[in-house]
């Protein structure tokens, strides 16, 4: 369609299957003419935030579902200014966790090592910071900030010092993970125990549609409920629908494992992560180049 071209009817139908395959939680409530507009719109329902709106354009949703995933991503704001001997100081809200230089990702590492600074400046992630003068964490100026995916970077003459902000985890597989929360919160994510996936046992008469529901009504929970991330079981369709649908809901999916440490004298083992994909990303790597 083009640019204000008013919608027929398949139109508003093929966008507001696109809607809810764009977002699950969205909630599509209505297509209908709407006089003002002199065309069909769809009349939809957003779940994350309780609010009704309409769509009159294919241009509309875009640019609704653009700002809705940037204020998603954007979770870097600081939450407590203060003046002290004349300047401005500020602390970035939610809990940040030092990592450690044996912790720092090699792609982080690998880049400092080279000369380049991962990622863009904090000051053009969140403009309103050049106002301040100093920043916690770190005690530094705002422009020697960095935001390289999820890490917080402070390069300066001290050097090198980096942060992860703590998430939250919801815990979707079928083990008890009561005995790996202060791993998890080594590894920068406050994990909720709990077990929110669904339970199937082997004598389950549940069809995959079925289950497929279950999954999806159990994240649309946990996404208005506030969290970042899911951990999951590999190789379950549980886990292999749960990992399709969290990206739409704007989590991230993790799988765990030990990670066995052997020396000469004594082995160990620590609990490690690798953070998938998201599906669509996936999906459009697959797609033909133009």
């Amino acid at each position: 369609m083009k640019a204000n071209e008013r919608m027929l009817k398949e139109d508003a139908e093929r966008l507001a299957r696109s809607m809810q395959e764009d977002d699950a939680m969205i909630e599509i409530r209505d297509i209908a003419v709407d006089p003002d507009v002199g065309g069909y719109v769809v009349v939809a329902y957003d779940r994350r935030t309780g609010e009704e709106f309409v769509i009159d354009h294919y241009d509309s949703w875009e640019a609704r579902r653009t700002e809705q995933e940037k204020t998603r991503s954007a979770k870097i704001r600081f939450s407590k200014v203060h003046t002290r001997h004349g300047k401005k100081n500020a602390t970035l809200s939610g809990e940040w966790m030092r990592v450690q230089n044996e912790d720092i990702p090699d792609e982080i590492s690998c880049a400092i090592d080279r000369g380049d600074i991962p990622g863009e400046t904090l000051t053009d992630f969140e403009p309103s910071l050049s106002e301040i003068d100093l920043l916690e964490p770190g005690n530094g100026k705002p422009e020697d900030y960095w935001v390289a995916g999820k890490f917080l970077l402070l390069v300066d003459s001290r050097g090198l010092k980096v942060w992860k902000l703590i998430e939250r985890l919801a815990n979707f597989t079928l083990k008890d993970q009561v005995d790996y929360v202060q791993e998890w919160r080594r590894l920068g994510f406050e994990i909720n125990p709990e077990q929110r996936a669904p339970f199937l046992d082997s004598e389950s008469e549940l069809a995959e549609a079925e289950i497929l529901e279950e999954v999806r009504e159990s994240l649309l929970d946990i996404a208005r409920e506030g969290y970042d991330a899911i951990v999951v079981d590999g190789g379950t369709s549980v886990g292999f629908y749960a990992w399709v649908i969290a990206g739409t809901l704007g989590l991230s999916v993790l799988i765990s494992f030990v990670r066995e440490k052997a020396s000469a004298n004594f082995g160990s083992a620590s609990l490690s992560y690798v953070e998938l994909l998201p599906y669509k990303e996936v999906e459009e790597s697959l797609l033909p180049s133009s």
